[in-house]
């Protein structure tokens, strides 16, 4: 399954595109493009991580790494990032 997105921030104004494939029902790949330095690092570690488990992703005993990589890189932006 592939889903594409495309997000205009409304305060910032940024353009944030992106596809995400999963071809299992359980490994999650991201593919992001934005005009924010901020999402764009997002981007850049989210691939270097490669596919995510969906599963893992929501196992209360472990940290999320994909709310850990945007934790660790959004820092002093609005809530909505």
């Amino acid at each position: 399954m592939r889903t594409q997105v495309n997000i205009q921030a409304g305060i910032c104004g940024f353009r944030t595109s992106g596809n995400v494939l999963c071809e299992d029902s359980q490994h999650v790949a991201f593919a992001l493009e934005s005009d924010c330095a901020k999402i764009a690092e997002v981007a850049r570690r989210l691939a270097e991580l490669g596919p995510l488990d969906a599963y893992g992703e929501i196992d209360s005993r472990t940290e999320s790494a994909l709310l850990a990589t945007t934790r660790n890189v959004l820092t002093g932006c609005c809530a909505g990032c």
